[in-house]
């Protein structure tokens, strides 16, 4: 689902020490165009859908 593919790139990405900002900006809006809030609304819900 799109909110563990959002997820594993976030956990990707802040791993190297990027911060929510540029993990958002660089890596999840180009290729999803959600918001901020909604990236943040997504990792709030880490974990409640599996696939």
């Amino acid at each position: 689902m799109r909110v563990n593919t959002v997820n594993a790139i976030y956990d990707r990405y802040a791993a190297m020490g990027m911060s929510n900002r540029d993990i958002w900006r660089r890596c999840i809006y180009p290729r999803f165009g959600i918001a901020e809030r909604t990236f943040y609304n997504y990792l709030k819900r880490a974990g409640e859908y599996t696939a």
